[in-house]
């Protein structure tokens, strides 16, 4: 069984989702060198997939459970 879920991204089109990112981490991370063509999978995309089903979260509010109503 294969679902896909989250959205794979490269480092470049993430920035240029969110351009006021700070980029001193990932050139530490990277020794100097963000490889922009490398591709990644965000928790973020993952977390906001609609292919993710939340199981349990007893007293926990989620954005999943906000948009359901719950």
């Amino acid at each position: 069984m294969c679902i896909p879920v989250g959205d794979i991204e490269t480092f470049e089109e993430l920035l240029h989702s969110n351009p006021d990112a700070k980029l001193t981490f990932w050139k530490f991370w990277f020794l100097g060198s963000i490889p922009w063509d490398r591709k990644t999978v965000t928790p973020a995309s993952l977390w906001h997939h609609p292919n993710l089903e939340l199981i349990s979260a007893c007293g926990i509010e989620t954005p999943q459970r906000e948009a359901e109503g719950e």
